[in-house]
């Protein structure tokens, strides 16, 4: 027996370990070495030189743009993280937008999902391609975009919306669905004083995508019989997006609806968004959540919740049980409203930086700070200092 078997005992005396074993063990192996004899040992050891252990990589934060061939290419387009990226003959960055199913370019013109499917594995092989880390890159930002866009200008078709516009524009968008959307904004639709779309969570459960799609195709049809269906409606990922008169009334302009399928009660707590008195949003609280989910070996989605990091098994969508995952046993889904609460909640857990580490990388490469950082100012141009 090895002497370090006899020190892996439980058993064995701590000075023994400590000031005997690596020793001792040491000065056995080097007899063994010399004279060729087996001694304590097992069988004898070999005299070849043993192979030095790889020196580990260092690892290198890429930012879009960056392009490599070390990152896995995955299995297909269905595995591809949001938001990867590659460069294309012309030079132009084009990217995947997971939830609307479509790739863009900076220029904003869109690509089929499978010619870009086929654009990102030869761009992979030349080094040009980007593949988002999972740390942030894990779905949970569920934006849709500018879908309509003049077909000439490539200007947005549709623009903000005021708060007070957004429950009439929902009413009467209701009127046609023939369902409640009200009662199920999303994000900060109907929390900031403007929003740049409104976002409604549709029960997958209760409601048909194509059927509720077919009732506004028909309405665009009867009321624009001229026009190409896809200026009013389109379908993407999760989502059914439709250019809505705010209001109901066309000269008023006009707002993208992006009603959304999944489990409504749960969509707003995941997706749930900021007001105006903070210089954060929803996506900030989204990229919180998951980088203390990381840090506890697991993985945050707007749609699944909390899942194991390892096996992607689910481990809770229930919100209150999903809270004191995250923020500590006795918090509740409240104190998850926004960052500012639960950067204080986290502030009373000892390993507070491991858990908002990739949170404070974010922020930093965004020119951002920590709330903390963001209330000092405030106090400091109070007092006048």
């Amino acid at each position: 027996m090895k002497i370090s078997d006899l020190l892996e005992k439980d058993d064995a005396p701590g000075f023994i370990k400590k000031w005997i074993g690596d020793p001792l063990q040491g000065f056995i192996d080097r007899a063994q070495k010399k004279t060729g004899y087996t001694g304590p040992a097992d069988k004898k050891v070999s005299k070849e030189k043993p192979t030095p252990a790889p020196k580990k990589q260092k690892v290198v934060r890429r930012t879009r743009g960056d392009t490599t061939r070390s990152q896995r290419l995955p299995r297909d387009l269905n595995s591809l993280p949001n938001r990867s990226s590659y460069i294309n003959d012309a030079n132009d960055i084009v990217t995947w937008y997971k939830t609307e199913g479509i790739w863009r370019n900076q220029k904003g013109d869109t690509i089929p999902s499978k010619q870009g499917w086929r654009e990102f594995v030869q761009a992979h092989k030349n080094g040009k391609a980007t593949i988002t880390m999972e740390t942030i890159g894990e779905s949970v930002l569920l934006e849709g975009g500018n879908i309509f866009k003049d077909p000439e200008t490539k200007e947005p078709l549709t623009k903000r919306i005021a708060r007070d516009d957004v429950d009439p524009t929902l009413a009467w968008v209701e009127k046609i669905t023939g369902i409640p959307h009200r009662d199920f904004k999303l994000g900060s639709t109907g929390i900031r004083s403007t929003s740049g779309d409104l976002d409604v969570a549709v029960n997958q459960a209760e409601v048909d995508k194509e059927e509720l799609y077919q009732k506004l195709v028909a309405w665009a049809q009867k009321n624009h019989p001229d026009d190409d269906v896809r200026q009013w409606v389109a379908k993407s990922g999760i989502n059914v997006h439709f250019k809505t008169p705010i209001n109901g009334d066309e000269a008023q302009g006009f707002v993208q609806t992006d009603l959304m399928f999944g489990d409504p009660e749960f969509m707003k707590f995941a997706l749930k968004g900021m007001g105006d008195n903070t210089p954060f949003k929803g996506a900030d609280r989204m990229i919180l959540i998951a980088s203390v989910a990381k840090a506890k070996g697991m993985k945050w989605s707007p749609t699944n919740g909390l899942v194991n990091r390892e096996t992607n098994e689910p481990i809770t969508k229930v919100p209150n049980e999903v809270a004191e995952l995250i923020l500590g046993k006795g918090s509740t889904a409240n104190d998850m409203d926004s960052v500012e609460r639960m950067i204080e909640k986290l502030k009373t857990q000892p390993n507070f930086d491991a858990l908002t580490a990739d949170f404070k990388d974010n922020l930093a490469k965004r020119g951002m700070e920590m709330p903390e950082d963001y209330a000092l100012q405030d106090i400091r141009k109070l007092a006048g200092v």
